[in-house]
């Protein structure tokens, strides 16, 4: 049977007949976890575990064409968004869905304002309507869908907004025993669900061809970057990351390597600490991925996701989650890529309240720039 096109009749039989992330598929068809102690089985069984070398060059960011394709492209309607935010806001002492914590220094503007604020912004300037569609969690669904809500959605309409939810794991002891509770299941089932929702054939109806990927935990994201789209097309790629330069060794972010000719992100909790040093740079957990590869991981790829055991904190308990990460479909695309970005720019990841200060600091030092360069722009 030959491979299933994006909007083509077996869509549908794909969607009504397959899950789209059971979660049985790991103890059925791999029988592990994959935690931090190894970098076991990282792509279809092979043992990454001493040939995986660093990233130590790619093409960086700034060039005038690209930024200009890639507005082309928005201005076509060819691009649209997905936010992962299932997460909550415990770990930042936060009633709520991390998205709903207010985090510029004076207005206090939530993330998900920040983020519907730029996705308006780059629709304006484009001349058209760029969909967003967050992802969420069933512990925080409801709970970000009101938020939303009660703020007029920030301005977005019913035609730029849309919601689906990510699945659960049971929570583990450290003994790896089952504790009566399940938590989010991590975001490497986001293309599955995203299919399975209905929103990807809608989408593709719809005449979208790409979508930028993006974390709610990093304030300086922008969602519709219109350069990373133009560096993606120019190279005829079906997945590009965006890079930035570790900020240290010790830095607890995942790091881009390669592997048997394959671009690859490593978590920081799998890396040796002999191999620290060896690798300058680190993914921002941003991506362009054309639709194509999104329905193609979505029906094909799921099931060889890893499991990962993340080791989590709570009230002075700690306990195993069980997620699967996005980035593990990376060595499944044709042709993958990394674009470097100067870091203060785009990235300032908060994870927890220690974070904030900086984080904050980073927005306004950001904002300081664009409007210095917009000045500057105007002078010319």
């Amino acid at each position: 049977m030959g491979r299933s096109q994006p909007g083509s009749p077996q869509t549908g039989r794909f969607l009504s007949q397959s899950p789209a992330c059971p979660h049985s598929f790991v103890w059925k068809r791999s029988g592990y976890f994959h935690d931090r102690s190894s970098l076991c089985r990282r792509s279809a069984g092979r043992t990454m575990t001493g040939s995986f070398f660093p990233l130590v060059s790619c093409k960086e960011a700034g060039s005038f064409p690209r930024l200009k394709e890639g507005q082309e492209l928005i201005a076509q309607g060819l691009l649209g968004c997905l936010l992962l935010a299932g997460g909550e806001g415990s770990r930042l002492g936060w009633e709520g869905p991390k998205g709903t914590f207010p985090i510029t220094p004076i207005q206090k503007k939530s993330l998900f304002e920040l983020f519907s604020e730029k996705i308006l912004a780059a629709g304006r300037q484009a001349g058209v309507k760029i969909p967003l569609s967050i992802m969420t969690s069933p512990l925080n669904h409801d709970a970000t869908a009101l938020f939303f809500k009660r703020n007029q959605s920030f301005g977005l309409s019913s035609q730029e907004l849309f919601f689906f939810q990510q699945g659960m794991r049971p929570l583990l002891d450290l003994n790896k025993r089952p504790l009566g509770k399940s938590g989010p299941d991590g975001n490497g089932c986001a293309l599955a669900r995203f299919v399975e929702s209905g929103l990807f054939e809608q989408w593709w109806k719809r005449g979208i061809r790409y979508l930028n990927l993006f974390l709610v935990d990093n304030p300086l994201s922008d969602p519709c970057d219109a350069e990373l789209l133009g560096h993606h097309l120019f190279e005829g790629a079906d997945w590009t990351v965006k890079g930035v330069r570790r900020k240290d060794p010790t830095e607890k972010v995942g790091v881009l390597g390669v592997s048997e000719g394959k671009l690859f992100i490593i978590e920081y909790t799998d890396l040796p600490p002999s191999d620290a040093l060896r690798f300058p740079f680190a993914n921002s957990g941003m991506y362009c991925i054309s639709m194509e590869l999104v329905f193609a991981l979505a029906k094909e790829k799921e099931s060889l996701l890893p499991l990962h055991l993340v080791l989590k904190s709570e009230k002075e308990r700690q306990f195993y989650k069980q997620e699967t990460f996005l980035f593990d479909l990376l060595p499944y695309a044709k042709k993958a890529q990394a674009v470097l970005y100067p870091r203060e720019r785009v990235f300032a990841p908060f994870k927890t309240m220690e974070d904030l200060p900086g984080v904050r600091a980073a927005l306004q030092e950001n904002g300081r720039r664009i409007f210095e360069e917009a000045t500057e722009k105007r002078r010319l």
